[in-house]
């Protein structure tokens, strides 16, 4: 609690705290002024109020980091490492545990994990990020799988309520009369990346994840809702 009574007293929380954006430029400018020490005293807390205060990712992505950004979790009670972007060398990753955004590192950017503002954060040995090989189909990425072809503004929607919320979901065809529900939001993310709203995808059974090829190396996989 001490270190948390800190950090707001040092960025001036309760002036900044109905504007988000100077409330994160004032945790960058304290990061930049503390010693290592304190950083490592201070790395939980930072990180949470950093998460927190971030800006939120385009829109309309402007390059393949602010698409794969999408997908991460910036508040993962349970993972850390899927609160920010993974890069390994030659792919930038972004996942929340339920979606996948991959694209080649045509930036450049250097290995480690990276905050939705595309600033490094830690270096990539600090935590272990999900085996997510596996769920890129690698016939995808060769072009040897067959894929369906859909625009989004012609897809029908649905909804489900589970405990008294309610999800909203695409009808993804998958076989004639037969589609498969995908979440609304995950997959409005992923198409942002299409300019012609058309998606390109590949499905093996209902319950699946779809895998979706936008081209230039750049994959979405999303698992699919149960609407009953």
């Amino acid at each position: 609690m001490e270190n948390l009574q800190f950090i707001l007293k040092k960025t001036n929380y309760v002036r900044y705290a109905g504007n988000k954006e100077k409330a994160f430029q004032s945790v960058r400018n304290l990061i930049k002024n503390l010693s290592e020490e304190q950083v490592r005293d201070l790395q939980d807390d930072l990180a949470r109020i950093y998460a927190y205060f971030i800006p939120p990712v385009p829109k309309v992505p402007k390059k393949v980091f602010d698409w794969a950004a999408k997908a991460v979790d910036p508040k993962s009670p349970k993972n850390e490492s899927i609160r920010y972007v993974y890069v390994n060398g030659r792919r930038i990753i972004g996942t929340d545990g339920f979606r996948i955004h991959v694209a080649p590192n045509k930036e450049g950017l250097e290995d480690g994990f990276y905050n939705r503002n595309g600033e490094k954060v830690y270096e990539r040995d600090i935590f272990t990020f999900p085996a997510y090989e596996s769920i890129i189909p690698s016939d995808m990425e060769e072009g040897g799988r067959r894929l369906l072809e859909v625009n989004i503004k012609s897809l029908e929607k649905g909804e489900s309520l589970n405990q008294g919320k309610v999800t909203h979901y695409y009808k993804l065809p998958i076989e004639e009369d037969l589609f498969i529900a995908i979440s609304v939001k995950y997959l409005n993310d992923a198409a942002s990346i299409a300019k012609d709203g058309i998606l390109r995808y590949s499905v093996l059974s209902k319950t699946d994840p779809v895998a979706f090829d936008f081209g230039e190396g750049r994959i979405a996989v999303i698992m699919p809702m149960n609407v009953g």
